[in-house]
């Protein structure tokens, strides 16, 4: 296969290139692309509309059973409850936490989004584990409370020398037809040829239901060279700058990426790539009681009908005579 991305067929050295060209990418067309015209002569380029070689969205399966149904955890150590919180009324109250069940499945409709938050999860980690020293991240992973923690998550990348940078890279036409792995090949390539040291590229494969390939990056650098990139290999970078939330992004991107049986949605490249970056494992954060610092457990109601269980999800403080430990049978999840 002839490859336009191979520096070699091409004579293309990007260090001699102008230092001044950089930013978004205009819109004007270039006529400048001698370097990919003759690979389109070759090939001849179908229509791409819809779900095309098992490129799909979030949610686009089919649910089990159970999900989004309405679970309870807690804590029934109610002698360590007394006076907690400065209110009187919690004290000798069992601690019920409400949430909805989840796969935690691209595929299902109901529970695409608690995927998308693992992975941006996973992926804030990783980030942040490259811009701040290991000892900031295990003291930021430390707390327990999940929205303190993603206020100090966000307020580190602020304040770190490395900043988090959005780009987008859109494949030339010529290309909508290669194997993703070419395509993720040649964007790591343009990536680093453009000034990125290193991040993460989630595959976009449609643009208002048609097929129209493009990546967004989240990485570390500086977007340089821009228009040349785009006359010599037709990709059209688009810089977006600074992100000033990074999991906001991420969770947003992640909402309508592509997803395949065999393809990851979020790969790493450059510096951050697996086999140039070790980090430890991700803490994992277990859901504990605001009264006493406890794990919770699974809890099943079997109170009076008259005084039924919560009917949403939440946080309550409820007689412990109505709860008791829900103990898991073999093949139930």
């Amino acid at each position: 296969m002839i490859m336009c991305f191979e520096e070699k067929n091409l004579g293309l050295n990007v260090s001699n290139a102008p230092i001044g060209v950089s930013g978004i990418m205009p819109l004007a067309k270039s006529t400048k692309r001698k370097s990919f015209s003759l690979i389109s002569q070759l090939h001849i380029i179908p229509e791409r509309k819809g779900i095309h070689c098992g490129w799909s969205v979030p949610g686009n399966g089919v649910a089990y059973a159970d999900c989004g149904a309405l679970r309870f955890r807690g804590c029934l150590n109610v002698d360590e409850h007394g006076g907690a919180l400065d209110d009187p009324g919690r004290q000798g109250k069992a601690y019920v936490q409400g949430y909805y069940r989840s796969c935690n499945r691209k595929e299902c409709p109901k529970c695409c989004g608690s995927w998308a938050s693992l992975e941006a999860n996973r992926a804030v980690y990783r980030l942040l584990s490259f811009c701040v020293s290991r000892d900031l991240v295990r003291e930021i992973y430390s707390i327990m409370d999940d929205e303190r923690r993603s206020r100090y998550l966000e307020r580190a990348f602020s304040h770190a020398r490395k900043k988090v940078i959005h780009v987008i890279f859109s494949v030339p036409r010529d290309f909508y037809h290669e194997d993703i792995s070419v395509l993720r090949a040649s964007l790591y390539k343009i990536a680093k040829k453009c000034g990125l040291s290193g991040g993460l590229a989630i595959f976009h494969p449609f643009r208002s239901k048609d097929w129209s390939p493009h990546f967004h990056v989240l990485a570390f650098g500086w977007v340089r060279h821009v228009k040349v990139l785009y006359e010599r290999y037709g990709w059209v970078i688009k810089n977006v700058g600074v992100r000033k939330t990074v999991f906001g992004t991420l969770i947003y991107q992640l909402s309508h990426a592509g997803v395949h049986e065999d393809h990851h949605t979020v790969t790493w490249f450059g510096s951050l790539s697996y086999n140039k970056m070790f980090v430890d494992p991700l803490p994992e954060c277990r859901p504990v009681c605001p009264l006493c610092g406890g794990s919770l457990v699974d809890l099943v109601f079997c109170g009076s009908l008259d005084r039924p269980p919560p009917d949403k999800e939440g946080d309550y403080f409820l007689p412990l005579s109505d709860w008791k430990v829900f103990r898991r049978v073999i093949g139930y999840t």
